[in-house]
């Protein structure tokens, strides 16, 4: 019962935290027609994207834990790319914190989709 409680967060976190990495990557494309919604984007992550990241990470460690995970190469692959996509979102997040909005950083969305084929994969396939 208590594996499947944390499955529901850690899913619902999940989704969450992605649809906030969309919104900031999208900012990032069309930035110089959207500058005027970066408080509300901040303030978004901050709200949302940045707390569902940290419930998904706290979802996950206690399935592992529960699961015995990380035992398996599987979730050893998939640990480095979450760590890698949180990296991502402090890297977003940080640099437009200290932007003053004369600099024009075009970031493709593209960067989020290899990471997220790669953890799904790992996660259904369990090679």
């Amino acid at each position: 019962m208590t594996y499947n409680l944390l499955k529901i967060v850690h899913i619902l976190s999940v989704l969450i935290w992605i649809s906030g990495m969309f919104r900031l990557l999208d900012f990032y494309q069309h930035k110089k027609e959207r500058e005027s919604q970066r408080e509300a984007v901040l303030e978004f992550d901050s709200t949302w994207t940045s707390p569902a990241m940290l419930s998904a990470w706290c979802a996950g460690i206690a399935m592992a834990y529960l699961a015995r995970w990380w035992i398996h190469s599987w979730f050893l692959w998939k640990a480095l790319l979450v760590v890698a996509l949180s990296g991502l979102h402090g890297l977003l997040i940080g640099t437009l914190n200290r932007e003053d909005g004369s600099a024009n950083q075009q970031v493709k969305v593209w960067w989020l989709i290899p990471l997220l084929l790669g953890i799904v994969g790992l996660v259904v396939i369990k090679p």
